[in-house]
């Protein structure tokens, strides 16, 4: 499966691996190079002879620790008729909403069928009413809008003498946008 390595690449890959950790618990898909130097390393550093037979390491050994992992949410909306949800024997929505979330969570589940760690995982976590969904949460582009105030109260707080001015400054700024749109609204209500 893995290449033979000339001397050369040989002494790269031992560099790399003396200077990286694997970021995983699972070597597999590593070159044995670096796996060979990772073993004696961990082995050091819980004080084992790496050539023991039986070796069993601590679970602060650096070596082998995932690495940090990132998560995303994603807002699904789920539709299902009357006739559907109480359908199949279910006495209830509820129990046929139950039902959904089995099936929803199965699918889930195919997304990382062997729990592969370098794949990633899915999983139901649970329902929401939809009064709990900010509008916030439904735009990718919300952070990127906060981000781009933080830039402009930046550059506003060089002209200032303290950040407390910027904010004070900025509220009013909120407050008057906040009343124009409040007035707006107002007005096409009457038809002004």
């Amino acid at each position: 499966m893995f290449q033979d390595l000339t001397p050369e690449e040989t002494t790269v890959f031992q560099q790399y691996a003396r200077q990286n950790l694997p970021g995983r618990s699972d070597w597999s898909l590593f070159h044995p190079v670096c796996r060979e130097v990772w073993w004696e390393l961990a082995c050091r550093h819980d004080g084992i002879d790496p050539k023991g037979s039986f070796t069993v390491f601590s679970k602060d050994n650096p070596y082998f620790q995932e690495g940090s992992t990132k998560s995303r949410f994603a807002v699904v909306r789920i539709e299902a008729t009357v006739d559907y949800l109480t359908a199949n024997d279910e006495e209830s929505e509820a129990d046929g909403w139950e039902e959904v979330e089995v099936r929803l969570a199965n699918c889930l589940r195919g997304f990382n069928k062997f729990q592969d760690k370098s794949v990633p995982d899915a999983r139901f976590v649970k329902w929401v009413k939809p009064s709990m969904l900010r509008p916030a949460y439904h735009f990718d582009n919300h952070k990127l809008l906060v981000d781009q105030l933080h830039i402009i109260m930046d550059k506003a707080a060089v002209e200032y003498d303290d950040d407390e001015g910027v904010v004070e400054d900025f509220q009013a700024y909120a407050q008057d946008w906040a009343n124009r749109r409040s007035e707006a609204r107002l007005d096409r209500a009457e038809g002004i």
